[in-house]
């Protein structure tokens, strides 16, 4: 009988633990099958539970679409402010990115910490908080429209020579927006609701009246003449002149001639005249501007400036000593000079129809010291002699067909004196001037002539 009994009761257990299980599973599977946010979700405290993707975004549109509609961001500057409504920084919650959050909540992982999520959330409940969406375009243009207000655009100083004095005007001290902490306040602030302050910075001039009162002395200058020269030729030194003329050269700031002067054509005021062109004269636009190169090369050797870059030309120039010429082409030979002292440089520069004129103005330095230079011609080097006899030419007779010229060895020195006395000898170019064939037709009977230094041809060398 007991057996029996027995034998019914596990029977029946077993159908019961069975029947369990298959509601379970059932239960199991209805629930991990749905398709809406489960029980004890919250979205930023908006309850979404058993709502599906649509209802739950429809949910919170409804709740906080309003609040961010009359929501506005204050920007304050002092007593400047600037309202900033959440529309136009293109501001909105990511209710899609809140939602899909939500949804994704016991439908990861295993089957068993998927219904471990659900009961969790159920029994202790999940809040998801709502991201913030804005446009970086609009809030740029917010942020341009408060520069636009508050900046100030900082002035240098500047400084001109009239009547012999100088006339110096003050600099203007600007004001302007660190854009970039600007806009991650902006960012913070929108999460907060926090009031924005403008980083406002002052933007300081590079040149102050300061720096320019310094500028006292004439610490060198230097002329050349060009009186004889083509009206072509004048025009083009004084236009390289007028734009130097006031130029000034910050402590260690490198100047340069070519940067100064521009390109040289018809729209930039320069006119055909000579140049010197692999050690012949041809037309050429600019003619004339290797003077100004020149003169105030010389006016900064004077000046105890230092030399950055320097070419000589390709044959000695007649204004001034050989080894002292500085030739300059536009994107090829340039004139450079460092300012090497504590205070600013002033160049004035002065072309009239005869000469050019170039004065260095700066601090006031020991009266006593003076520069000169001193050029050293090393050595005279002849021409060769290319004789091409013509028994067409009379007996005897010669033809020249190119003038030869002498070429030269110099160095050029920087001496510095101290109450007459030198205290300093500075090498500061080594220079050589090619020299140029001399060529001759001759006709019979003159085959033995060889030198140049023979009596027919001596003095007709150009020195």
């Amino acid at each position: 009988m007991f057996d029996i009994n027995a034998k019914k009761f596990f029977q029946i257990s077993i159908g019961i633990i069975l029947t369990i299980v298959v509601a379970l599973m059932i239960f199991s599977y209805i629930l991990l099958n749905r398709t809406t946010i489960y029980e004890g979700i919250n979205i930023s405290g908006v309850d979404v539970s058993k709502l599906n993707r649509m209802e739950a975004i429809e949910k919170l549109q409804n709740e906080f679409e309003d609040e961010i509609n009359k929501s506005v961001l204050i920007l304050r500057y002092e007593d400047y402010i600037y309202k900033a409504k959440y529309s136009d920084l293109g501001v909105g919650y990511d209710y899609y990115k809140a939602v899909e959050d939500s949804l994704a909540i016991g439908r990861q992982k295993s089957i068993i910490e998927k219904l471990k999520d659900i009961l969790h959330v159920r029994i202790n409940g999940g809040n998801i908080g709502l991201g913030l969406l804005y446009d970086d375009k609009k809030i740029d243009r917010i942020i341009e429209d408060v520069r636009k207000d508050i900046c100030i655009n900082s002035e240098d100083a500047k400084i001109e020579y009239i009547n012999g004095s100088f006339n110096i005007t003050p600099e203007v001290i600007g004001q302007k927006i660190n854009i970039d902490v600007f806009r991650m306040r902006i960012i913070a602030a929108l999460k907060s609701s926090k009031e924005v302050k403008v980083p406002v910075e002052k933007d300081l001039p590079k040149i102050t009246k300061k720096m320019l009162d310094k500028i006292k002395a004439n610490v060198g200058g230097f002329s050349t003449s060009f009186g004889g020269s083509s009206e072509a030729r004048k025009n083009n030194i004084q236009v390289a002149t007028m734009k130097i003329n006031g130029q000034l050269i910050l402590p260690g700031e490198v100047f340069s001639f070519n940067k100064a002067t521009g390109f040289r054509n018809r729209e930039t005021g320069y006119m055909i005249s000579k140049v010197i062109v692999d050690g012949k004269f041809v037309d050429d636009i600019g003619g004339g501007v290797c003077q100004v190169s020149t003169t105030l090369y010389n006016a900064v050797l004077r000046a105890g400036l230092e030399i950055v870059e320097r070419t000589h030309h390709s044959l000695p120039v007649g204004y001034v000593p050989k080894g002292a010429d500085a030739t300059v082409s536009y994107g090829y030979l340039d004139l450079k000079f460092k300012n090497n002292y504590d205070f600013p440089i002033y160049i004035r520069g002065l072309a009239n129809s005869y000469a050019v004129t170039f004065q260095i103005y700066g601090g006031q330095i020991s009266g006593s010291r003076s520069i000169d230079i001193v050029s050293e011609i090393e050595e005279r080097v002849e021409p060769d002699v290319e004789k091409r006899i013509d028994n067409n030419l009379a007996p005897w007779s010669t033809e020249i067909l190119q003038q030869g010229r002498y070429g030269y060895k110099v160095k050029t020195y920087r001496v510095f004196y101290e109450d007459g006395e030198v205290v300093k000898r500075e090498l500061i170019s080594d220079d050589f001037y090619k020299p140029k064939k001399y060529i001759i037709r001759v006709g019979p009977g003159n085959s033995k002539t060889s030198s140049i230094q023979d009596n027919n041809y001596k003095g007709r060398l150009v020195q």
